[in-house]
């Protein structure tokens, strides 16, 4: 949802015009982080890594539409027992699964497709490769699932596919081993000094630069010690990756909202309706138009993007920051739906909270602090500017906003 908050009235695109969607029946995918079975610490960044790879790679195909690699964070750790809770969760009808063993050099990865509309296993496979040499297991986890599920892949998508391709193994490893790094402050850091090593062995990886700016992005808004220069940094690490693959659908969805943040809106514009154009079925391009028009003030046309993407992918909590755009609209019903997206996020929380501080609804406001005090009483995920105005103490509520105001980036 790009974390932007604040609607923005300068610089509103001419027109207001999308090209109109063409819905059919897709493929609805997880790819969940695959178990290390045999402990082996050498191959434990992989779990996690090799599904996002994947999940980067199957997302040029347009009969599926698979989950991208932050809905998964949650099964790193905790491995789901029921996947049929996993397909409720996630709002999916197929799940791949996966196990990584080694014995001495050699790794095996086996990987299920489970069909859950028929509650199976439609077909399982092996890949075997070398500890030290994971160029190819990406490619061909790719191949086999295109095999077994009998995907059309038109020549384009062959080519895109194509074009993200490592030559470096070392350079990759690094890659892979930035990816695996948790979403912390240490995390990040982690996964930047990863990243500045692999990228100095192989500069035209174009996953590499979209991961740089992901990295960057989420520094510069949720790090203590985040950089003024980290949100310039994210939106010049996606340009570089736009000059390596143009075609990359995680990189334009990202590249139009660090745009439209950095008020340069007629340009994501442009890019949003190029892209729409050529991908009219692509749910997250119609959710980023959502986005530009949001922040230029053309609010009815922001909601029918939403409305549309939401209803070409439902249950997708990447369109979690739509409610943002209700509240501004006073439709709270709306509002509310948008938010349960990511329901028990601290996004969501405080966004409750703003949308009944914009329609002026105290005492809702005050039972929903009260609740997250209860709940969370040491850490709540609210601001405590947030709380001193649902609680009516509007000094300290202005102190808060004094403070935030003052947060890079401005």
């Amino acid at each position: 949802d790009g974390g932007g908050t604040d609607a923005s009235s300068a610089g509103a695109p001419a027109g207001g015009t999308a090209p109109a969607a063409a819905v059919g029946k897709k493929i609805r995918l997880a790819v969940l982080p695959l178990q290390n079975v045999s402990g082996d610490k050498r191959v434990e960044f992989l779990g996690y890594a090799l599904a996002d790879a994947t999940i980067s790679k199957l997302s040029y195909l347009k009969e599926l539409t698979v989950r991208p690699s932050s809905f998964i964070q949650r099964y790193r750790e905790n491995p789901p027992e029921d996947p049929q809770q996993v397909g409720r969760d996630l709002n999916v009808d197929h799940l791949l699964t996966g196990s990584l063993l080694t014995q001495g050099d050699t790794l095996r990865v086996n990987v299920q497709y489970v069909d859950l509309t028929e509650g199976a296993v439609a077909w399982e496979e092996t890949i075997d490769s070398k500890v030290d040499n994971l160029l190819n297991v990406q490619d061909e986890v790719v191949s086999r699932i295109v095999d077994r599920m009998r995907l059309k892949v038109s020549p384009d998508e062959q080519a895109d596919l194509a074009r993200d391709r490592a030559h470096n193994q070392k350079a990759f490893d690094l890659y892979l081993r930035a990816v695996s790094q948790p979403d912390t402050t240490e995390g990040r850091d982690a996964a930047l000094g990863l990243l500045e090593k692999s990228m100095a062995l192989e500069d035209d990886f174009a996953p590499a630069w979209v991961e740089l700016g992901h990295r960057k992005y989420d520094r510069a808004l949720y790090s203590s010690d985040s950089r003024p220069a980290d949100y310039d940094e994210a939106l010049q690490a996606m340009l570089q990756a736009e000059k390596l693959n143009p075609e990359s659908p995680q990189m334009n969805r990202f590249l139009i909202i660090l745009l439209t943040e950095r008020g340069r809106t007629e340009e994501a514009y442009r890019k949003a309706t190029r892209w729409l154009a050529r991908h009219p079925e692509d749910a997250g391009a119609h959710y980023a138009l959502s986005y530009i028009f949001r922040y230029v003030g053309l609010l009815d046309d922001a909601a029918r993007e939403a409305e549309l993407a939401l209803s070409m992918d439902p249950g997708n909590p990447f369109f979690r920051s739509g409610g943002i755009l209700f509240a501004y609209l006073g439709d709270i019903d709306r509002a509310e739906a948008f938010f349960s997206l990511d329901n028990d996020s601290g996004f969501s929380l405080s966004n409750r909270l703003a949308t009944y501080a914009i329609n002026g609804m105290r005492d809702e406001a005050k039972a929903l602090v009260d609740e997250e005090l209860q709940r969370n009483p040491d850490h709540p995920r609210l601001s405590a500017g947030m709380i001193a105005w649902a609680r009516g103490d509007m000094k300290k509520a202005r102190e808060g906003v004094e403070i935030a105001t003052h947060y890079p980036p401005k």
